[in-house]
């Protein structure tokens, strides 16, 4: 079986840093990770008397999150995978009809394509411009996701190590060093070297000519000993340096000049002292090697070095260099301004539908989270100023929602088409008469006593089941031995985050057990 190739090769009309090669930045829960829809998010939108469809642009926070892995986690976040989804879009809030094709609205972005090798519990990875559907399949988005394209710099060259090209350049800094002589005219054997000044005696001996340490030659005919020696034995004497050794009329004398090429200057001062002991050391005789003037410079640089060395060296740390207008946020640590609050519930009693209980439980989300937490305080403080009274206004209303339930055509076809024409009508009765009519949320919970009557929601979520619905409502307010409730939790939450400016409320409402201590909250490990 062949393995699965990762067929992306980058998008067109993105700038380079954005289109990474393979592999890409996986998505986690962070609001920096943003879903930007491709295509409009197309609402009906009342104007007026009428009720037209108008594109929105939406957008969505990975920071939203819903089903992220708890037990994998990038950068200490948990990371986004397929069964995962963000809770609902920000932008098309004014089509309050409802999407043209998901008949929703602020609703949830679910990933559509992910990694192909890379799972995480077992569900592939979401990445950086991976596809996305949002709110619920109404439009397309890519996800936006990219960290840091800083980059460092390279290690100076500043290695000390013999033979190096740093090393070389020190050794080589002396002009007197890389300076010989080549002016001896080329028709009979010359004689040419660097002469220092104790030096001159030997080379005069040997047939050359020196003055003051200068480079000469004997010219066209050699004289003395050593010239006519050099010229009969057809040897030409070219150039040699002080450093290497003396070839003088085919005679090789060694030195063994100390250098500097072991040792690296580290400002202007040790440059200039190790330049001018490299000098001194060139102008002596060729049998002295200059430990001297060498073991007194390294002195001289261990003084100045413990001079100027700080109280304390600070760790090396490289440093990044930031491209040109970067605003790239790299710490994923910072606290996020809007957070996601997590409520668990769980039916009572046996005899309650759990599929029915998990539906009504969703429909309150959804609901919470298409509130502002402004909205939703307002709504709630309401309702405690006067339980009694916002019940009875409502209970007329919830009379009305069930008649609806019952005139509404699709919900007759439906009944009949299940139990047939004459057996129809009646069961569809009897549900009505064990059915409740739903606030979404409660109004325990920050809902409207006449969101039952909400045209801009469908009849069948207006409706549900009255044992699940009771059971929702009385965990809602049933407080621990410390007098917490689920209610006042999601109290405490919504005020951070209307102090913090966030959109929505935002609650992920799930099925779990709970911490004994604090109601709704999951136990650790759920």
């Amino acid at each position: 079986m062949s393995i699965p190739r990762d067929n992306y090769i980058g998008e067109p009309q993105y700038p380079d840093t954005w289109t990474t090669k393979t592999p890409r930045e996986g998505l986690r829960d962070i609001d920096e990770a943003r879903i930007v829809s491709l295509a409009p998010d197309v609402c009906l939108t009342p104007v007026g008397s009428s009720v037209v469809p108008i594109p929105y642009p939406v957008v969505d926070f990975c920071g939203h999150d819903k089903n992220y892995t708890p037990s994998v986690r990038f950068t200490g976040k948990k990371a986004m995978v397929m069964r995962s989804c963000t809770t609902h879009v920000h932008g098309d809030a004014p089509g309050v009809r409802k999407g043209v094709k998901s008949g929703t609205v602020e609703s949830v972005c679910e990933p559509i394509g992910h990694a192909d090798q890379v799972r995480a519990e077992g569900s592939h990875v979401i990445r950086h411009l991976d596809r996305f559907h949002m709110n619920s399949k109404n439009t397309e988005g890519e996800a936006i996701f990219v960290r840091s394209t800083q980059t460092y710099n390279s290690p100076k060259d500043d290695d000390p190590v013999r033979g190096s090209l740093r090393a070389i350049e020190v050794a080589d800094a002396s002009e007197e060093q890389n300076r010989s002589s080549d002016a001896a005219p080329s028709g009979g054997a010359a004689l040419g070297f660097l002469v220092t000044p104790g030096f001159a005696p030997l080379v005069q001996g040997a047939g050359g000519a020196a003055a003051g340490g200068a480079s000469t030659a004997a010219g066209a005919a050699t004289s003395g000993a050593g010239g006519a020696a050099a010229a009969a034995g057809g040897v030409s004497l070219g150039t040699i340096l002080a450093g290497i050794g003396i070839f003088a009329a085919g005679v090789l004398i060694p030195t063994n000049k100390m250098n500097f090429s072991d040792t690296v200057p580290q400002d202007d001062f040790e440059q200039k002292l190790l330049l001018d002991a490299q000098r001194r050391m060139n102008e002596l005789p060729f049998w002295d090697s200059g430990a001297d003037i060498r073991t007194e410079t390294f002195a001289k640089i261990q003084e100045h070095r413990k001079k100027n060395k700080p109280t304390q060296d600070p760790e090396p740390t490289p440093v990044p260099v930031p491209p040109p207008g970067s605003n790239v946020r790299i710490d994923e640590d910072e606290n996020r301004r809007c957070r996601l609050l997590i409520i668990c519930f769980m039916p009572t009693k046996s005899t309650i539908d759990i599929d029915e209980f998990k539906r009504q439980m969703e429909l309150q989300e959804q609901g919470l989270n298409n509130m502002s937490p402004q909205q939703m305080l307002a709504n709630q403080a309401k309702y405690l100023a006067n339980p009694a009274g916002m019940r009875a206004l409502s209970e007329p209303l919830q009379a009305k929602a069930r008649q609806e339930y019952r005139n509404d055509p699709r919900i007759q076809k439906k009944y009949v088409d299940q139990y047939g024409p004459i057996q129809g009508p009646i069961k569809l009765g009897e549900y009505l008469d064990s059915a409740a009519a739903l606030h979404n949320p409660d109004m325990i919970a920050g809902g409207k006593y006449n969101s039952v009557v909400d045209q801009t929601l469908p009849i069948e979520n207006r409706i549900g089941g009255l044992s699940e619905n009771s059971s929702m409502g009385s965990q809602w307010i049933n407080p621990n031995r410390n007098g917490h409730t689920r209610a006042s939790r999601l109290t405490e939450h919504a005020k951070r985050q209307a102090a913090n400016n966030c959109p929505s409320v935002q609650v992920d409402l799930r099925l779990c057990p709970s911490n004994p201590s604090r109601p709704g909250e999951p136990l650790t490990g759920t």
